[in-house]
Order: C-alpha cells, then sequence, then structure tokens
C-alpha cells in the first residue's frame, strides 16, 4: 500500500517508518560542486614520450656534445625507433631547440 507525503507528486511506501526529509543545503549535487571535485586530468601519452624523448636528447648532449648527436643516438638512448623520434620531432633542428 502507498501514501502520497505531504508534498505534491512524492509517494512513500506505508511500510516504510522512515520520515521524508529535506536535504541538507551542503548536499548540493549541482554542476557546480561537481566541477570542484573532479579528478585531475591525465597526461596526454604524446606529451609523456615528448618528454622521455627530451631527456634522451639531453643525456645524449651530455656524453656526446652538441654537434655528434644523431638522431640514431636519441632513439637508441630513449629506447624507441627512429620513426618514433621524427614522429615527434620532424629534424634534428627542432629536437635540440
Amino acid at each position: 500500500m502507498t501514501i502520497q507525503s505531504k508534498q505534491p507528486g512524492v509517494w512513500c511506501l506505508a511500510w516504510c517508518a522512515v520520515p521524508m526529509i529535506e536535504r541538507a543545503p551542503d548536499m548540493d549535487d549541482s554542476m557546480e560542486n561537481r566541477k570542484k571535485t573532479a579528478p585531475p586530468r591525465r597526461r596526454n601519452i604524446g606529451d609523456i614520450r615528448r618528454d622521455e624523448l627530451t631527456a634522451a636528447v639531453l643525456r645524449c648532449i651530455i656524453s656526446k656534445g652538441y654537434d655528434r648527436v644523431t638522431l640514431e643516438d636519441v632513439a637508441r638512448e630513449s629506447g624507441s625507433s627512429q620513426g618514433n623520434v621524427i614522429y615527434y620531432f620532424k629534424n634534428r633542428e627542432t629536437l635540440m631547440a
């Protein structure tokens, strides 16, 4: 059996002994509050790979010197292929910048 509560359009089961209460003002479900508690965004895999390649360039420059570093050296140091290095950095000048 169901009965209507004091609020129009809201129904409650007759066997339910818990009275219906209003939500507290601090429990607001608005989008404003959801945005504040959203988890931080994850980094893009491209950004991570680019950072790894940049770190490999620095290690190569330290060990070989600026003028002697090649894309092949950077690929070997980073553990990826030359094609991957070229995908993120089109030439040696952009890689060293």
